[in-house]
């Protein structure tokens, strides 16, 4: 039961994450009205930090690895 609600919360951040980056990234192509390579920048970095921080409260929220070891059982390596 555990296992499903960490899979659950993990989509959900994930959703919640996609979702304030689609309003941001709408929001600020309003407000700025420069070349299409600053804007293909302020978007690379946006999507990066953006990442990183989703990435940051993930590792908080779920501290211990989905999958244990190295190899997936079956796999020949």
């Amino acid at each position: 039961m555990e296992f499903l609600l960490q899979i659950f919360l993990e989509l959900l951040l994930n959703l919640v994450g996609e979702a304030l980056t689609g309003v941001v990234l709408h929001t600020s192509s309003r407000f700025i009205r420069t070349r299409k390579t600053l804007n293909a920048l302020l978007t690379l970095i946006m999507y990066l930090g953006l990442g990183v921080l989703v990435g940051f409260f993930s590792i908080l929220i779920f501290p211990n690895y989905f999958v244990r070891s190295a190899n997936p059982p079956g796999l020949v390596c």
